[in-house]
């Protein structure tokens, strides 16, 4: 119901400002169903997966609902019990045919209410002080005054039942994500109000920022209309801008990490060695306005790992410009690479490239062009077929330093662009790809291996080409 990382309001014991005064604050967590989702249908991995989230030793919540009673509620009960985390309890969307928090049918809502109970009291098993919650389907813009009435009554009863928990509402959207009753942050908070009026203060709100702009709210916004019934925030993203993306709407994506691995046909990534908190799109789909490079600007960054620098730089190791036929390209007079037409599409995008790990040279194409981006040099070129490499002891910490760089430059880098219309200037060296390109883009070339290339981004610009050249 939220995305994996969180921050928890509850009163603090002082602290030593000199540890971390953040702390002062707010408590850090972490949300396991949703950095392991297979948890939601598979009892068998909520218990492989729970002990190592436990561990963490970062975080001090943890976000979790227990699948079942039983062996499994007894096993993961002692877990959190011994682990000194703050379990938050988060119960399942009700929003089938017969789990409805607002549906008009009271059979329903009540077998809605006792099956909410049992987690409720799993919660309680756990040590959880809070729990969330969330309504039913939306049921068209007509019958949302009324069942909004059965919701409160739900809540209401709820609450009645575990006096003991600090229950929170959860608002979804009503557009491309869960869809549900209570669409707004205001409309979340107006039900704590009515809930509360009829007697009972245990009932405030969870703000889940990956939900806030499905809502079509700020964050500013969101606050401002519920900053008093705030009991807990989930920190996320959502993919919005781009519906051809595998993530888009309320899909959780991976806060931050998204890796596209396309070259030599997607084949370099080990997925078994990937971070549960990274989803890799493998393969080579053409950059299309479908799917934009699946980049969009709930992404702060874009880091480009394993490049060279472009075509004909003296000493560079494999200089290239993606194939070895291109002999040069430029982008309304400025010359780049590889390097420097990934940054102005994911420019296009609004994302700043903050990070490039390349060979030397690769490295000093970055710096001269994108000043301040951040750039790690993994090997020391000699000449365009050799290279003095360093060991991978040396190159991971390189690669270390280097992400934990990009948390500060994604907030100052600015999107690279230039302003369209836009001329992508090509030239050749003798071949097959230049014969082809001749049939097939005949009316673009301007000499015997040369064509430019118009569109109104960069983006449409090279998408002429990757098609051409294709078979």
């Amino acid at each position: 119901m939220s995305e994996p990382y969180l921050i928890d309001r509850q009163p603090l014991k002082e602290q030593p400002m000199k540890e971390q005064p953040w702390k002062r604050y707010f408590r850090l967590g972490l949300n396991h169903h949703l950095l392991f989702p297979l948890t939601f249908e598979s009892v068998s991995e909520h218990r492989r997966t729970l002990p190592e989230v436990l561990a963490y030793p970062e975080f001090e919540i943890i976000d979790m609902f227990v699948p079942e009673d039983g062996a499994t509620a007894e096993e993961e009960t002692a877990q959190v019990l011994s682990s000194g985390k703050i379990p938050v309890y988060n119960c399942p969307l009700m929003n089938s045919s017969r789990r409805n928090p607002n549906s008009p049918d009271a059979e329903i809502r009540q077998e809605t209410i006792d099956e909410v109970t049992q987690h409720l009291r799993r919660a309680l098993g756990i040590g959880a002080e809070k729990a969330v919650i969330a309504s039913g389907p939306n049921p068209g813009a007509a019958l949302i005054v009324e069942q909004t009435g059965y919701f409160v009554d739900y809540v209401a009863a709820l609450c009645e039942a575990v006096p003991e928990l600090m229950l929170m509402i959860e608002p979804f959207d009503r557009s491309i994500g869960k869809n549900l009753l209570v669409g707004s942050t205001h409309e979340a908070a107006e039900v704590v109000r009515r809930v509360q009026e009829k007697g009972y203060p245990n009932i405030g709100l969870l703000l889940d920022m990956g939900h806030v702009p499905l809502m079509n709210e700020t964050f500013a916004q969101a606050v401002s209309d519920s900053k008093s019934y705030i009991q807990h925030v989930h920190l996320g993203s959502c993919v919005m801008s781009n519906p051809g993306s595998p993530l888009y709407g309320d899909m959780h994506p991976p806060w931050g990490y998204e890796f596209y691995d396309i070259h030599f046909f997607g084949t370099n990534v080990d997925l078994f060695q990937l971070d549960p908190r990274v989803t890799a799109i493998c393969g080579k789909p053409h950059y299309a306005p479908a799917n934009l490079g699946f980049l969009d600007k709930s992404f702060d960054g874009m880091i480009l790992l394993g490049l060279h620098a472009k075509a004909s730089t003296p000493g560079a190791l494999l200089n290239h410009n993606y194939e070895h036929d291109i002999s040069l390209m430029s982008v309304n007079g400025v010359v780049v690479g590889e390097i420097g037409l990934e940054a102005l599409m994911a420019g296009e995008a609004g994302v700043p490239l903050v990070m490039v790990t390349a060979d030397s040279e690769g490295a000093k194409e970055t710096e001269a062009l994108l000043p301040g981006t951040v750039t790690v040099s993994v090997k020391q070129s000699l000449d365009d077929a050799a290279a003095a490499c360093y060991p991978p002891s040396k190159t991971a910490g390189l690669l270390q330093a280097g992400a934990r760089a990009c948390v500060e430059a994604t907030t100052r880098l600015k999107p690279y662009t230039i302003a369209g219309p836009i001329e992508l200037d090509m030239q050749f060296k003798p071949g097959a790809l230049l014969e082809k390109l001749k049939l097939r883009l005949a009316n673009d070339f301007v000499d015997t291996n040369r064509m430019i290339l118009k569109g109104d981004s960069v983006l449409a610009a090279w998408n002429q080409y990757l098609i051409a050249k294709s078979d």
